[in-house]
């Protein structure tokens, strides 16, 4: 494994070298390589930072990255794949970080990244966009794009730590207690978040400011209440794909939910639960320290994804004013990419090709930079990274994130526009749950997915809402359709399927 891809990187270096440079070597160097695929609502405005996060930005600051990925946005709709070997490389070189004591030097470089990102984050709120000039709105979207990118770039470590864990985890703690059917559920265990995640903590303080504001009384003030939520949440419901706008009516419906939702008061998660199992089984000091950095990794996960939604959020409101005073729909200037965007006053070129990247558009990030993919090798490009699924089969493997038993209807949710496809009590079935994708996911009785790791977000909500969740199918929302009836838990990490 490690000589393909030291093969791999040494075939892209050499192409370099020989000033053969040019996509279509790189495309053929895909070939023969299997994906990690990710798919969902997203414009090139906000994909395009994560790719160079994860490639020319995270080599600048660690010794591994995602070389090559690839994202194709086709119709609105974008396809993201990291190479597997590479992922699993970036997962292997941070344990091995971890094991020399310097994964906390890394998470705390990581941590005044995120806290200089805040800072800016916090200095935009006060910033009244519509009075800078030009050169100074472009400028300031610069900084602010350099900023969230070296953020952005070390907190994507934690994905291929996840999916290093998704494999190494269960095989080492298997090693230890020689008995299979035990290691899904202890794994399950000893992989819970420590902590709750944003989406909980954002709940928490809505009851938070009920209480505090008195918001149940007959005599209230919810627009002083709603400001306070708008500063600390002003970015809760930011996508890829767009802002929606917190209002106060939303802000009183979302109160409402809360006064309902008794759930909300769960305990917190109990570290006791975790030493006994260790304890019991005899673990020892290494499944320890490994549980620790799970514990860490899963937070710096959730903590990165909070910091994405913040990032797209402004990203899409300095969009905005740009396409505002270029007299552009700001759904037609984010077909652009944010170096594009910030030079778009002096140069205009790019605006010519809108009418072609509405249709389909493609880049490639590697360590050096990341580059157009042409537009007539978009849908070869395509057919490398999926990887065909067998539609006849009746059962599927994947991971378990959330132990427990399901038997339900699934529906196929892959954008915020399919929510309302799922009614409650059915199963969700997506490549990868994000937070636009939660009002199905509160709805549904478990979780299916394509990808994912054990720190992923379906595994945090899954674990918090109690329900049942595999992680790492590769195939379920190409084998699966609406209707389709299925189980799972019954056998490990397998789904069943009933009926068709």
């Amino acid at each position: 494994m490690k000589n393909n891809i030291k093969e791999m990187s040494r075939k892209i270096i050499s192409a370099r070298k020989k000033g053969a440079r040019k996509t279509n070597n790189i495309v053929n160097l895909l070939k023969g390589h299997e994906f990690i695929v990710q798919s969902g609502e997203a414009t090139v405005a906000t994909i395009y930072p994560v790719v160079e996060s994860a490639t020319l930005e995270l080599a600048k600051h660690f010794l591994r990255d995602y070389t090559p990925l690839v994202c194709l946005v086709i119709h609105g709709h974008a396809t993201y794949a990291m190479e597997k070997n590479q992922a699993l490389e970036v997962g292997r070189y941070f344990l091995s970080a971890a094991e020399k004591g310097r994964a906390l030097i890394i998470h705390n470089t990581w941590k005044n990244y995120f806290a200089s990102f805040n800072r800016l984050c916090i200095s935009l709120l006060n910033t009244k966009l519509p009075k800078l000039t030009n050169h100074q709105l472009t400028g300031l979207y610069a900084e602010f794009y350099r900023t969230y990118v070296k953020e952005y770039s070390l907190a994507l470590i934690t994905d291929g730590f996840g999916f290093l864990m998704d494999e190494y985890f269960p095989d080492i703690i298997s090693k230890k207690i020689k008995n299979d059917k035990l290691v899904p559920q202890i794994v399950s265990e000893l992989t819970n978040p420590a902590e709750k995640s944003f989406l909980e903590k954002e709940k928490e303080f809505l009851a938070f400011l009920a209480k505090k504001h008195k918001l149940h009384a007959r005599k209230r003030n919810f627009a002083k209440a709603y400001d306070e939520y708008f500063q600390n949440y002003y970015w809760i419901k930011s996508s890829y794909a767009r802002n929606r706008n917190l209002d106060l009516a939303y802000f009183k419906k979302e109160l409402h939910k809360i006064s309902l939702n008794a759930s909300l008061k769960k305990n917190a998660k109990d570290k006791k639960i975790k030493d006994k199992i260790i304890g019991k089984y005899k673990l020892g000091k290494e499944i320890k320290t490994l549980v620790k950095l799970v514990e860490m990794t899963t937070l710096w996960q959730d903590l990165r994804k909070m910091a994405n939604m913040k990032a797209n959020y402004w990203l899409h409101i300095l969009n905005g004013q740009i396409a505002k005073r270029l007299k552009l729909k700001l759904s037609d200037l984010e077909f652009l990419t944010p170096h594009e965007i910030t030079s778009i006053f002096e140069d205009t070129k790019p605006l010519k090709s809108l009418p072609e990247r509405k249709q389909k558009f493609g880049f490639i990030g590697t360590r050096t930079r990341v580059e157009t993919i042409p537009r007539q090798k978009l849908y070869e490009v395509k057919s490398i990274i999926t990887e065909p699924a067998d539609l006849t089969q009746n059962v599927i493997r994947g991971n378990i994130a959330s132990k427990g038993y399901a038997r339900g209807i699934v529906k196929i949710i892959q954008s915020s526009s399919e929510i309302s496809k799922i009614t409650k009590g059915e199963i969700i079935v997506c490549s990868m749950t994000r937070p636009e994708l939660m009002p199905a996911v509160k709805k549904a009785k478990a979780i299916i997915t394509d990808e994912g790791g054990i720190t992923c977000h379906a595994a945090i909500v899954s674990r918090e809402l109690h329900i049942p969740c595999i992680i790492g199918t590769k195939i379920a929302t190409k084998v699966l359709k609406d209707g389709d009836l299925v189980e799972f838990g019954l056998e490990d990490r397998i789904i069943k399927i009933i009926r068709k």
